[in-house]
């Protein structure tokens, strides 16, 4: 102090705390992971990743944008996920992919559960 420089307050969790101190602290396994923008897939994309990959185990971590589309897509009939855990397309997928590349327009993504086409 002698010198004239003022002591530094330790910042030991300060950027994890929220501001308004009425919020609640979240956990970071509450926290959405980040997905980027151009990883983002659609249904198309998809079930063209899941085509374009069928010996490798398509990963993505609970709660992000892409895991929530495949679970809803294996909830439609689009995809279904083997013994192992691997999401494959149905052949309801096979046939939308088949005719997406033909230049058909894209099948009713949001079907009704159960249906059968």
């Amino acid at each position: 102090m002698a010198d004239g420089t003022q002591p530094v307050r330790p910042r030991l969790f300060e950027a994890d705390l929220p501001k308004d101190p009425r919020k609640p602290i979240r956990h970071p396994f509450d926290a959405v992971p980040y997905t980027r923008p151009e990883n983002v897939l659609d249904e198309s994309g998809m079930l063209r990743a899941v085509r374009a990959a069928p010996d490798h185990c398509l990963y993505w971590p609970a709660n992000t944008v892409n895991r929530r589309l495949s679970d809803r897509m294996v909830e439609h009939g689009w995809l279904q996920v083997n013994e192992i855990g691997m999401v494959e397309p149905t052949d309801d997928g096979w046939n939308a992919l088949d005719n997406l590349d033909r230049g058909h327009a894209a099948p009713d993504w949001n079907r009704p559960i159960g249906a059968l086409f």
